[in-house]
């Protein structure tokens, strides 16, 4: 088993998982919000508005998001599996929780979603939106559908209780996406970095749709910051290559049974699928592939825990799920001193929290400029 003492007691990552409080040297609480000016076209004038600083990780298995708690110090996160379903009346006494948006016809999503009988799935696809000068123009014209619009959403509970909310997206700051989880192992909750002798490290992120390699290069000088440089590369296929695989032999082991790919995705993590109206455990089914697919996922990656320089951080879904055969493959090339596999209870979210540190170092150069101007540029409305 490895240690996780590569965690600096200091840095994002270990307040995350010791359950700290998120306040800082100074004794500040981390901003949950920033006042923002709105044009108001009836009145004539800005009108404030408050902004929440929320963190998303969009994957092909699930979507992650991270923000702080309304009252309370600390950051709370949410997974939903990318599952989407229309919903149906149910006249009893409980049903599901649905969500319309604008006026759209009401929906279920994540594990609400699975107890439908036509569920479908809301995959991403290929990710590689960003490059050198930010999202990609193909990623610009998505966001531009959905910036400054407001969306008005409502929520009916399962017992038929309704809240709405209104949301306006007023800025979108994209991030590399492994590098997020790269800055929760390097920065304090003051932004800057802890100290360490690490000068290479690489961050193999094994989520739903890709393994994710970023490098990073910390360029150690004789005064100041190390400077960073990164570089980012596919080494492999996440869980949905493993996914596909075990549904493909549930089909052939029976002919009547067909799950979507988000069906087949909550099947290998949980191991078991519905079968003739009852719940039946498909471990049998799961081990050899996860075994045969686990050494083609290893293969693809051989190189990184073979070059003896690097400093190795194992983390996504897929880490988690893989997490004996990974260590067993890795600790035959490595010392413990030298690997880092992110404790399963942030490793699938560990994106979100990355991208709540980098906004967390926006927010605050935004709170310093509105110090000296009455203009702020970032906001959203309730």
């Amino acid at each position: 088993m490895f240690p996780v003492s590569t965690i600096h007691p200091a840095s994002f990552l270990a307040h995350f998982l010791a359950q700290r409080p998120l306040v800082t040297a100074a004794g500040k609480e981390l901003p949950s919000q920033i006042p923002w000016q709105r044009r108001d076209a009836l009145k004539r004038k800005s009108v404030p508005l408050p902004t929440l600083i929320v963190s998303v990780d969009n994957g092909n298995d699930a979507f992650k998001g991270a923000m702080l708690h309304a009252s309370q110090p600390f950051l709370q996160t949410k997974r939903l599996l990318t599952a989407y379903a229309l919903s149906k009346t149910i006249r009893s006494e409980e049903g599901m929780a649905t969500w319309p948006v604008n006026g759209s016809p009401p929906f279920s999503i994540g594990e609400g979603a699975l107890q439908t009988a036509q569920v479908e799935s809301l995959p991403i696809g290929f990710t590689e939106e960003l490059d050198l000068k930010g999202p990609k123009e193909v990623v610009r014209q998505a966001l531009r559908s959905i910036f400054n619009t407001r969306w008005t959403i409502r929520r009916t509970e399962e017992r038929g209780q309704a809240s709405s909310w209104m949301r306006r997206l007023v800025e979108i700051t994209s991030y590399p996406q492994s590098f997020a989880s790269f800055v929760t192992w390097y920065y304090t909750l003051d932004g800057v970095p802890i100290e360490t002798n690490i000068a290479r490290h690489v961050t193999l992120d094994i989520g739903g749709g890709q393994c994710h390699s970023c490098e990073v290069d910390l360029l150690h000088q004789s005064s100041g910051r190390p400077r960073l440089r990164m570089s980012t590369s596919l080494p492999g296929e996440g869980t949905s290559a493993i996914a596909r695989t075990v549904r493909d032999a549930l089909g052939a082991r029976y002919p009547n049974v067909h799950l979507s790919d988000v069906e087949a995705q909550h099947a290998l993590v949980s191991g078991v699928v519905t079968l003739g109206g009852r719940r039946t455990s498909i471990s049998d089914l799961m081990s050899g592939i996860i075994t045969t697919r686990a050494h083609s996922l290893f293969t693809s990656m051989l190189p990184l825990p073979q070059e003896g320089q690097n400093f190795l951080m194992f983390t996504g879904g897929c880490s988690v799920l893989l997490a004996h055969s990974l260590e067993t493959f890795v600790q035959t090339k490595r010392d413990p001193q030298d690997v880092l596999f992110v404790p399963k209870e942030c490793a699938p979210v560990l994106n979100a929290l990355g991208g709540y540190v980098l906004m967390q170092a926006t927010a605050q150069r935004l709170l310093a400029r509105q110090n000296t101007t009455t203009q702020p540029t970032v906001g959203g409305e309730r």
